[in-house]
């Protein structure tokens, strides 16, 4: 079964703001039950820099930083995965 999923985050502020760096915790993690075909992210207003990290938890993120002030911060995700059987009770 392929799935397609669409992720949207918008922050909005009464006035303009400094963009500090931010950690974006959207990315699936891989299990032997299913892959990411596609994948693409994108971020508004364009960061200066935005690469994938992973944390002490094994955990993939995104991590961008920006210069300049914005009143909005967006984010975009859009994953089309296929995923095969599975028993969801095999941690029995």
């Amino acid at each position: 079964m392929k799935l397609r999923i669409r992720h949207s985050t918008r922050y909005t502020y009464d006035q303009k703001v400094q963009l500090n760096i931010h950690e974006f915790y959207l990315i699936p993690l891989q299990r032997f039950y299913f892959k990411v075909l596609k994948s693409n992210w994108t971020v508004f207003p364009t960061p200066l820099g935005f690469h994938e990290r992973i944390n002490f938890e094994n955990n993939p993120y995104f991590q961008a930083w920006f210069t300049g002030q914005s009143d909005f911060l967006e984010f975009k995700s859009d994953f089309e995965i296929e995923v095969g059987e599975f028993n969801p009770y095999g941690f029995i």
